[in-house]
């Protein structure tokens, strides 16, 4: 089951390059510390915003690998399995698709844009959804069937009104406000 899975997303990615659902090159895998150590390695589509947050993790063995885009079998292949997967990245369509497809090969969890990060008032940092992404958001529900616990019901619902959220923006707020 989880091979099909990883074969429908990277189909979808294929089909539909198109700047928003990119496929990573390979050899492209942004690598961040000593990955060979890592206890917990974090995984991103954006290894520049994951980076800055970093220094929040003095102290402990953390990695950051990834990169924009569905990441390439072999590069991946390279990162060790021992350590604690986290994923972080946008709540929208290709973010979540390429959680999805990490699951099938790491046992990895959501870490990424999420109601608990976000204020009360959020309209000022969404963003809306490019007409590949907006089509892909019914594929969520067999491709990713659990992404409303992943991301909350709020983000949730902003993908059904066609909006996202990107880390940048989650990251530039503070929860309550």
């Amino acid at each position: 089951m989880s091979e099909d899975l990883a074969a429908q997303i990277e189909s979808w990615f294929r089909r539909h390059d198109d700047g928003e659902f990119a496929i990573l090159l390979p050899n492209r895998l942004e690598r961040q510390g000593e990955i060979e150590n890592a206890d917990t390695i974090v995984y991103t589509t954006k290894p520049a915003c994951v980076s800055r947050m970093q220094s929040l993790a003095s102290g402990s063995a953390i990695a950051i690998a990834g990169g924009y885009g569905l990441p390439d079998v072999a590069a991946l292949k390279t990162l060790p399995k021992h350590a604690e997967w986290l994923f972080v990245g946008d709540a929208d369509p290709p973010d979540l698709l390429i959680f999805a497809w990490l699951r099938t090969h790491y046992p990895i969890q959501w870490r990424g844009v999420c109601d608990a990060m976000l204020p009360a008032n959020c309209s000022a940092i969404t963003i809306a959804l490019s007409p590949s992404e907006r089509a892909a958001v019914p594929l969520l529900n067999s491709l990713c069937p659990d992404y409303r616990e992943q991301i909350g019901p709020r983000c949730a619902a902003l993908l059904t009104e066609g909006l996202k959220i990107e880390l940048e923006g989650a990251l530039a707020t503070r929860p309550g406000e």
